[in-house]
């Protein structure tokens, strides 16, 4: 699956510090107390998570 664009652009430079869903709901907070919200496709919709250097973080 091919990045998407427009979200590297927003979370680039940024260190996810937990992520949570809530039904179709993905939340991200970062280190820096911000938080960004995620609407899914469907509830079961996986996520993954990698680093500047492509290293996986985080998969649900």
């Amino acid at each position: 699956m091919a990045a998407n664009k427009k979200l590297t652009s927003l979370i680039k430079g940024r260190k996810v510090k937990a992520v949570r869903q809530t039904g179709a709901v993905l939340l991200l907070d970062f280190d820096d107390g911000s938080t960004m919200q995620i609407k899914l496709l469907e509830a079961t919709s996986s996520v993954m998570v990698r680093d500047k250097k492509k290293v996986l973080e985080y998969v649900d």
